[in-house]
């Protein structure tokens, strides 16, 4: 075996390949936007390569924006950055103009790139402008998940994903959107697929809690005029028999436990209402968020400190 890999190698080496030289030639992409501007589509490629400066690396990020009628024409145009191949492999994210998420685009995305565990948001301000103050796509996830911990209402999934919902049937594939505001990173709500209805933050609360989407968040909760900072944790959604059961575990460290049994039904009473809320949005406008049962109990246990 020997005998033959040593021969390959130097083959190889005389004909000048070497990984060092590979990488070099290509340009690695890590999130790019794109957005339809006057009937043109917008590229931005968020691109990364290492610098070292004083024994140090450091990642340096840098945006190239094409234009093209088509999303051949503008992909093509993107092909090669600066005399270099465009490398997708490492694609961390993609952000998509509000409302342009459509069946051409996603028949295109699904047949170009071989990788589909890339995250996918949708935005309503400039692409641009998002990536000038978000210039990595580390940055824009922080943002993202620092909302989901605190509010629940969003939670980042993959192209994947959304398209297993689509295929699937069981129910609307949904995209988060966010958005600019004052430069920072706000959460606008869920756009559904096709539809393109937006959806409130409290229905995308509600759809991934019965989706199963999430494990813990914080929320303000008034009892008698007063609020109280309740962390919602273990949170489970089990479907059996037709019912769905949605189990949680609330604390809070600024109550006593005579407060406890009026919290909990404050709690409950209000997840009832969204619910409901949701439930009925979901069947005015003929789409599926959650799996329909008029049987959903509601499971409060408590850990208070």
């Amino acid at each position: 075996m020997k005998k033959i890999i040593i021969p390959i190698l130097v083959l190889l080496l005389l004909t000048g390949y070497t990984p060092y030289v590979e990488v070099n030639d290509l340009v690695i992409v890590d999130m790019l936007g794109l957005e339809k501007v006057d009937n043109d589509y917008i590229l931005t490629i968020n691109t990364v390569y290492e610098e070292k400066d004083n024994n140090a690396t450091k990642s340096i990020y840098k945006d190239y924006v094409f234009k093209g009628k088509s999303l051949g024409k503008v992909f093509l145009e993107a092909k090669k950055i600066n005399t270099k191949k465009a490398y997708y492999g490492h694609l961390k994210l993609v952000v998509f103009q509000s409302k342009l998420l459509d069946k051409e685009l996603i028949n295109y995305f699904q047949k170009e790139f071989k990788e589909m565990n890339y995250l996918i948001i949708g935005t309503d301000s400039r692409i641009n402008d998002l990536f000038k103050k978000y210039n990595s796509s580390s940055k824009i996830i922080k943002a993202v998940n620092k909302e989901k911990i605190s509010n629940a209402d969003i939670h980042l999934a993959t192209f994947e994903d959304y398209l297993k919902d689509i295929v699937n049937k069981k129910r609307t594939s949904t995209l988060p959107v966010v958005s600019l505001n004052n430069n920072n990173l706000v959460v606008k709500g869920l756009e559904t697929y096709q539809k393109n209805i937006l959806l409130s933050k409290e229905q995308a609360k509600i759809t991934y809690l019965l989706n199963n989407k999430i494990t813990s968040f914080h929320q303000s909760i008034k009892l008698n005029d007063k609020y109280y900072e309740v962390e919602f944790n273990n949170v489970k959604t089990l479907y059996q028999q037709g019912k769905v059961n949605l189990l949680m575990n609330i604390k809070c460290s600024d109550t006593s436990n005579k407060k406890i049994k009026e919290l909990k039904k404050v709690v409950e009473e209000l997840f009832r209402k969204e619910i409901d809320e949701l439930l009925t949005f979901q069947n005015d406008n003929n789409i599926k968020l959650v799996l329909p049962s008029n049987d959903i109990n509601i499971i409060i246990g408590a850990d208070w400190s």
